[in-house]
């Protein structure tokens, strides 16, 4: 049986390369990580999709949101504006080209991970997504604890 210290070394690997898959892919389509993961997360969400959601789904720092957002917004692939519900809350759209460019590039990253998720029966995805957010949790808390002494946006 491995040691956590061995399991940890195995896992800090393994989602170091799943890491890798995406930032390669990324590149291969002409963006960054944080360009693809913003645009992916408003083709996802759909319409009015609000700065505070991209920051809790991303995890990006407001600032770098703010950054993709104003690139994406001079290329025409998003509009801001204000919510419709709140006024207050700001909010980011695909435009009629964001929508045909996601389709075209975001589109086939969805596919390709569903195709992998589908490679595994439908009790291994559960088992997966169950103990990979079980992990997540649990990293984050030791994270808050250990590093960022409670404060998960301290750094």
């Amino acid at each position: 049986m491995a040691s956590v210290k061995d399991n940890e070394l195995t896992l800090a690997s393994l989602w170091l390369k799943g890491q890798t898959i995406y930032k390669r892919s990324a590149k291969a389509v002409g963006l960054t990580d944080n360009f693809i993961t913003v645009i992916y997360t408003i083709y996802r969400h759909g319409e009015d999709c609000s700065q505070k959601y991209l920051v809790a789904k991303t995890l990006l720092p407001k600032q770098t949101i703010h950054f993709v957002i104003g690139k994406l917004e001079d290329q025409g692939i998003v509009v801001t504006g204000q919510s419709k519900k709140d006024r207050r809350v700001k909010v980011v759209s695909l435009t009629a080209k964001g929508l045909d460019y996601a389709k075209k590039v975001i589109a086939p990253f969805v596919k390709d991970s569903q195709e992998a998720l589908a490679s595994m029966s439908s009790e291994e995805q559960t088992t997966l997504l169950h103990l990979l957010g079980r992990y997540i949790e649990a990293l984050q808390a030791a994270i808050n604890k250990n590093v960022l002494k409670g404060d998960p946006f301290k750094h």
